[in-house]
């Protein structure tokens, strides 16, 4: 079973990438919108 690995090591990647995305997003709303949403917690 040697595709087990592969496949996660894949969805990991995956996942760093889209919450990197989103955290860019989140940076760029910050910026347009003068601060205020980076007063509201994000976890």
């Amino acid at each position: 079973m040697r595709l087990f690995p592969l496949l996660g090591t894949v969805l990991l990647s995956r996942v760093f990438r889209h919450t990197c995305s989103w955290l860019w997003l989140y940076a760029l709303l910050c910026v347009a919108l003068d601060k205020s949403v980076c007063q509201t917690p994000v976890m």
